[in-house]
Parts: C-alpha cells; structure tokens; sequence
C-alpha cells in the first residue's frame, strides 16, 4: 500500500480528512467474535491440557503444561490482536483502511475495480443462517485487499464504497471505451469499442445478443441465444457497470435493426 502516514487520534478519527473531506460511515473490525474464539480455544486448551499433560504423574508435568498453555494463549492471541486493530473509514472523496500498525489513505479515483460477492448461507436445514460479505478491491497501482464480515455492518460498507468508487469510475470507462481502449470486466473478460473479448475469442457487438443472469451467473449471449460466456457473479469487476455498458448495447443492437 501506499500513502502510509501515523493513524489519526482516537478522539479526532471523526473529524474530516484534510484530503477526503467529511466523514460518511466508520467501520472498525468486530471485535466481539475475535474475543469469543480466543476464549473457546483458551478454555478447551486448558482442558486438554488438564486431562493430558495433567495427569502426568512426573515433576515436569507441569511446567510442560504451563509452557503448553503459555504457547496456545500465545498463538490465539496473536490471532485475536490481528483482528482487533482494523477500521475503515469512508470520506466522501475515498476513504482510510487500517490494519494494525499499517495506515493508508485511498481516493476513490485511486481504484481500478471492486468485486464483490454478498450471500445469505443456511446451516442446518435453514435454522441457521448468516449474510457473507466479501468485497476485493484492487488499485490502479495494483494492489489489493479484501473487505469481509470482520468489518462491522460489512453490507451498508460495500454499499457506500460501490457508491463513491463507481461515481469516479463510470465516467473514466465510457472515455476509455470511447478511446479504444480494453478493459477488463474479470480474470478473462474484457470489452472495447469492437465487443467483447475472452482468452483469445472475440464476440462483436453486432453478433451480441443480449445477457442473462440466473443462478447466480452471468451468461453473455451471442445471436444464437447460446451463451458465449458465462461467469459466477461475483467473478465480475465492477459489475454494475458492467451490466449498464451490456443493457446500452443490447439496446443499440435492437434499434439498429428497427432501422434496418
């Protein structure tokens, strides 16, 4: 990462940014679930601990269940402070990401792409059930890092994030298309002025026929109606405008041949 600087007071986290002006969400990890997880471990160490090494009847028992314990608090520890010192805070110009002592600040012109995936999961024939939110973002220098439930209120985070990222990023894309340059829509897709292009195979506007999403794909059709590319949601870039630049040329395709 770049940009990195001291992270701002606690009392002053709030305040504007003197670059990215005033602050509209905080997001700082959820701190709670690290805290339960250590103590489960903690706890059931020492019970193993106590009905192992504890039972031992020799002298160095229990300095090797002390040592024991010593290292299992260690190693959880270190797991539950790794968690703990995260926050994301979203300004209207970018917004600040910190992960322990690593602080950097991030314009939203300075992003290249979200991906984003957000789900809701049953466990135990539905009893259960928790929402999934995973957003990767990627810079225009390259790199890269995932924003996950561990932020607190992750889905309202993503939501806000798409909204000042792809403000500054939909007008940057038509220019580029308009240009002739390629852009990419994930791992393999891109799309120009010309159409779409995929590992080597291209599909012309004029032969696109529209797009279709349905179990949680996305599928680009060409004028068969056969889906000449198809992709998980969430192995998009930037999806919602991807989708938009899909509706627009659907759109030309269908009046170009009421004309005709």
């Amino acid at each position: 990462m770049t940009n990195q600087h001291q992270p701002p007071e606690s009392n002053a986290a709030l305040l504007p940014h003197e670059l990215l002006g005033d602050v509209i969400g905080n997001h700082p990890s959820d701190r709670l679930r690290p805290l339960i997880i250590a103590g489960i471990f903690i706890g059931g160490g020492g019970l193993l601990v106590s009905f192992t090494i504890g039972r031992i009847p020799a002298d160095w028992s229990p300095l090797l269940a002390m040592a024991v314990m010593a290292l299992i608090t260690g190693i959880v520890g270190w797991f539950a402070l790794h968690r703990w010192n995260r926050e994301i805070i979203l300004y209207e110009l970018g917004f600040t990401y910190r992960e322990g002592s690593t602080f950097v600040d991030l314009m939203y012109n300075e992003i290249e792409s979200l991906r984003l995936r957000a789900e809701r999961v049953s466990y135990f024939s539905g009893l259960v059930s928790r929402s999934i939110t995973r957003i990767t973002v990627t810079t225009i220098r390259g790199e890269q890092f995932v924003i996950t439930n561990l932020y607190r209120r992750a889905a309202d985070l993503g939501a806000r994030l798409q909204q000042g990222v792809y403000r500054e990023l939909r007008p940057k894309i038509a220019r580029l298309l308009v240009t002739g340059d390629i852009i990419r829509f994930s791992d393999t897709l891109r799309l120009s002025e010309r159409g779409l292009h995929e590992s080597g195979r291209d599909l012309s506007w004029a032969d696109y026929s529209g797009y279709r999403v349905g179990s949680r794909q996305l599928a680009l059709l060409d004028q068969t109606g056969a889906a000449w590319y198809s992709e998980p949601l969430w192995e998009y870039d930037n999806l919602p405008i991807l989708i938009d630049i899909l509706k627009s040329q659907q759109g030309d395709e269908r009046r170009l041949a009421m004309s005709s």
